[in-house]
């Protein structure tokens, strides 16, 4: 144990760290499969000790929008939006409606009456019924709202397109008249002018869209398999007319189908083809629905533009759980020219800690992506734990697949969830409830040893001033030296950002989460287990503390370095 604990510690102050910055909550959409009565509704995660990642419980994730699917029903997109007059709500595509979310009695969610309000039904604001709203966004500073239409089987009809909605009033909703608009017609075509020569589309199939900070309404047109803008230059309330669309970004080698321009590093095999061979016509096949936008975020205060595949690995394996970024950096209103996108996430092939093959969904925050996906840590029944894993660019290189560059923000248990849609919001944009003590929350991975098994903290009781409390560890190597430490954070030891990778030094597998502030040396027993106990001094002034704690087992053979570190817990002081 003397040579152990040196030996790390002066390892962990060896090489510099890629830091990772979260300042944001997120809003999803989901619910637990097979669960009865349904559970589907708005979750809010909230960082409520300041360590940049939610922990697994109800202390840092609420019910935010639940109506029993009354309204809050098959949700495909939301949005988070400020206002006229800084009243702040969430916005959401639901069935056949626009949602909106708003905290009347500042509580910190919208599960109370009158909170959950139809912002306009997109059939009535035509007079039809078979509007099918898909993806929606706002232009930055403004109250105006942009709704793509998906069309599932059939030709297109009114009002197929994209919708422009607009609460003139003020009076909470763009249900009267006038506040609703078909910007786009997916009913006509528009011409493109594209360098094989004019090109003709249909646009009846918007599958997802972004606005970026000019206010250019980019949509994901499946059938196109492209990305297309659309900006109305002569303010007559439309985007019809000529010269008013143009392709931005097609990431796949259908020009021989369509006649769209290819993006210059997809043709010229740079750039990872975001699509696979089409096994239901020619041509390929592909699905953009995670758009978003980084405003200002690129060189120069540019728009940075992220894409993420929605397609299933079963299908189309080479192009699932792809994350693009793009940039327009000659400023010519695309990003389909040699060196303006990037591949930012190759999910199958990433070197961090958990390799999805699907993305369900993402967000654009904090100057990098966040991605809701399919892998995670285990459940204790047959599910993994889906994972919003935030991914930054910390080393400018145009990607985040480098060490250092992934954070786990959640992972949901015990048995994962059905993962629809993810969208952030400022910290702080509504009340956060503060985490009632007593409780232990457990994080993070604990890494496997020699006996194929992952060392796991837990506890009996929990710390109150004047009492002691003990800290377990269950699942190691038996009959060996164990070091419990302690610390108060889990976001920087010292100039250390944790968590840290403590692969680079031989614990292949091992995660530091916690600074090493005390350590407690004691003993596995022959079932691998250990246990100490901690004296809570009797000072009123420690209430309210938080603690950290995790454990560090010896274990020749289970990597280079031979040691392992169990996952962490986080309590606080009663």
């Amino acid at each position: 144990m003397r040579r152990f604990l040196p030996l790390l510690a002066v390892a962990l102050t060896a090489a510099p760290a890629l830091a990772q910055s979260v300042n944001s909550d997120m809003v999803t959409y989901n619910g637990t499969p097979g669960a009865v009565p349904a559970d589907f509704g708005i979750n809010r995660l909230f960082d409520a000790d300041g360590d940049g990642v939610f922990a697994t419980t109800a202390l840092e994730r609420i019910s935010f929008g639940f109506d029993a699917q009354s309204l809050v029903n098959f949700v495909e997109d939301m949005v988070f939006h400020v206002d006229p007059g800084n009243k702040r709500a969430v916005y959401a595509v639901a069935t056949d409606n626009v949602i909106r979310l708003e905290d009347l009695n500042g509580d910190g969610d919208c599960n109370d009456a009158g909170e959950i309000t139809v912002w306009v039904d997109t059939r009535a604001a035509f007079g039809v019924g078979n509007t099918s709203p898909d993806s929606l966004d706002f232009v930055p500073g403004t109250h105006v709202m942009y709704v793509s239409d998906d069309i599932w089987t059939g030709a297109p009809t009114f009002p197929s397109g994209i919708h422009r909605y607009e609460d003139l009033n003020l009076d909470g909703d763009a249900q009267d008249a006038g506040e609703s608009s078909l910007w786009v017609d997916g009913t006509l075509t528009q011409t493109l002018a594209e360098s094989g020569g004019p090109v003709v589309i249909g646009m009846t199939d918007f599958e997802a869209l972004m606005v970026s900070s000019s206010g250019v309404v980019i949509g994901f047109e499946q059938q196109m398999r492209a990305l297309i803008a659309f900006k109305d230059l002569n303010t007559d309330g439309d985007a019809m007319d000529a010269g008013e669309a143009w392709n931005f970004c097609n990431l796949v080698k259908n020009t021989a189908v369509n006649g769209l321009d290819v993006n210059a590093d997809v043709l010229s095999g740079a750039l990872l083809e975001g699509g696979c061979v089409s096994s239901s016509g020619p041509g390929i096949y592909t699905s953009l629905e995670i758009l978003d936008v980084g405003y200002g975020e690129g060189p120069g205060g540019r728009d940075a533009f992220y894409m993420a595949t929605t397609v299933s690995p079963i299908t189309c394996a080479p192009a699932a759980a792809l994350v693009y970024r793009g940039v327009d950096l000659n400023d010519d209103g695309d990003i389909n020219d040699a060196g303006e996108v990037t591949l930012y996430y190759d999910g199958p092939n990433s070197p961090h800690l958990y390799n999805p093959n699907s993305v369900w969904g993402g967000t654009a925050n904090d100057g990098g992506f966040s991605a809701w996906h399919n892998a995670g840590p285990p459940g204790t029944t047959a599910f993994i734990r889906d994972t919003i894993e935030f991914l930054k660019d910390a080393n400018n290189d145009g990607d985040a697949m480098d060490v250092g560059e992934s954070l786990i923000l959640h992972s949901w248990d015990p048995d994962g969830t059905f993962a629809v849609c993810l969208t952030d919001m400022p910290a702080g944009a509504f009340f956060e409830p503060p985490p009632t003590p007593p409780f232990f929350i457990e994080f993070g991975t604990g890494a496997f040893g020699t006996n194929a098994m992952r060392a796991e903290i837990g506890n009996a009781g929990t710390p109150v001033i004047g009492q002691s409390f003990s800290v377990t560890l269950e699942d190691a190597r038996a009959n060996t030296t164990a070091v419990l430490m302690m610390g108060f954070s889990r976001t920087q030891w010292g100039n250390r950002a944790l968590p840290f990778d403590l692969g680079a030094f031989g614990a292949t597998g091992s995660f530091l989460y916690q600074s090493r502030n005390y350590i407690f040396p004691t003993f596995t027993n022959t079932l691998g287990e250990a246990s100490f106990s901690i004296n809570v001094p009797s000072n009123p002034n420690f209430v309210g503390r938080d603690l950290y704690f995790q454990w560090q087992v010896i274990d020749p053979g289970a990597n280079p370095l031979g040691v392992i570190t169990s996952n962490a817990g986080w309590t606080q002081v009663e």
